[in-house]
């Protein structure tokens, strides 16, 4: 007896399973979320969101790029502002400085780079004494580039760097 309940039971099942089948297949068809449609249609998004992921990537290793150009471009200005000042700072008067500081500046490898001739500013604070010797100079230097420049490919628009530096002119320096 057991073993006809056991057939019966197989048939029962055998009858369960055609059903869920076929409404499994309907419900693919026409496009219902149910059981395992659920289950066939979750590869489907992977796809997108890597583009998606693929495409943020792209932008940020970009973006990332520019900045350390732009970095790299005020690293060379703050140069040229220090070796301004120092050439200005060991003339031996403040019209020879002046002349001395924007030497300096032009000879700098990043002045060919910028859009117009870069712009130097000295300003110098005279000694205790009043003279140049024993003084402060402070120089200024100022460079357009356009934005192709720094970042490699087109790029619209322009950046200006300026940086400064101040150093001590030497009170003994004859």
């Amino acid at each position: 007896m057991r073993h006809q309940e056991g057939g019966a039971d197989r048939r029962v099942d055998r009858r369960v399973d055609r059903r869920v089948d076929q409404s499994v297949d309907q419900g693919v068809d026409q496009g219902v979320d149910q059981g395992v449609a659920r289950d066939l249609d979750r590869g489907v998004v992977t796809p997108v969101e890597m583009m998606y992921l693929l495409a943020f990537a792209v932008v940020a290793v970009a973006m990332l790029g520019y900045l350390g150009h732009l970095h790299a471009a005020g690293v060379q200005v703050n140069n040229a502002a220090q070796l301004a000042a120092r050439s200005a700072s060991l003339a031996r008067s403040s019209g020879a400085g002046i002349a001395a500081a924007q030497s300096a500046v032009d000879r700098s490898p990043f002045a060919a780079r910028c859009t117009h001739r870069p712009t130097t500013t000295v300003d110098w604070t005279p000694s205790p004494a009043g003279t140049w010797q024993g003084g402060t100079v402070r120089v200024r230097v100022s460079c357009t580039l356009a934005n192709n420049t720094i970042a490699g490919w087109w790029m619209p628009g322009q950046r200006t760097i300026t940086m400064t530096d101040s150093q001590p002119i030497d009170r003994y320096q004859r």
